[in-house]
């Protein structure tokens, strides 16, 4: 089965509840995992230091697993998925992200029995509609999973969020404030 596993945003602050996350994608009854960090939604003279910095959180919260980190790389994404465990899509720019994504075909198939988790545009590109809060602007995701997302909630978004809900077909919506987190199973 897989696991989708969706942040609001915000993954860079240091508290319990994004530990909690970060701790929700390692599957703990493994000795050994291989694991993509994903950083297309960020500029690429980042990536590096991302990659670093989420290596060495990650691996704190799970002294006793053996983690093999990947970096993810667009021409390579679906050979490095097919020999994963899961991956983590960090935020950013979710229409650079839904780009390099775009380049992997089967993307849905690919990610079939393992834990794909996301924050913010990392949730974005895996719904079917979501709200940018960027742009201001509704948008399609890719349709992997069959919901609407509203990512970085805050108490003055309602009259976004009825705009989300009345788009298309009426299908369930996740709001997601930042720092908070749920899991999606099927």
């Amino acid at each position: 089965m897989t696991k989708y596993i969706l942040h609001g945003g915000m993954t860079s602050l240091q508290n319990e509840n994004n530990d909690n996350f970060f701790r929700a994608f390692i599957n703990s009854d493994k000795i050994e995992t291989i694991f993509i960090l994903n950083y297309f939604a960020k500029p690429d003279e980042k990536t590096l230091e991302l990659f670093e910095e989420d290596k060495k959180r990650i691996q704190s919260l799970h002294k006793s697993i053996k983690i093999n980190f990947v970096l993810a790389e667009p021409n390579y994404l679906t050979e490095q998925l097919q020999s994963a465990d899961g991956m983590y899509m960090r935020g950013g720019d979710t229409r650079l992200l839904k780009e390099k994504l775009s380049l992997t075909y089967n993307l849905k198939y690919l990610f079939a029995n393992k834990t794909i988790a996301g924050s913010s545009a990392g949730v974005n590109v895996l719904t079917k509609y979501y709200w940018s809060d960027t742009y201001n602007t509704l948008n399609n995701g890719l349709d992997i999973i069959n919901i609407k997302a509203y990512c970085h909630y805050k108490n003055n978004d309602e009259k976004d969020i009825a705009t989300l809900l009345k788009h298309k077909e009426n299908i369930p919506l996740i709001v997601l404030p930042e720092c908070e987190w749920t899991i999606i199973e099927g």
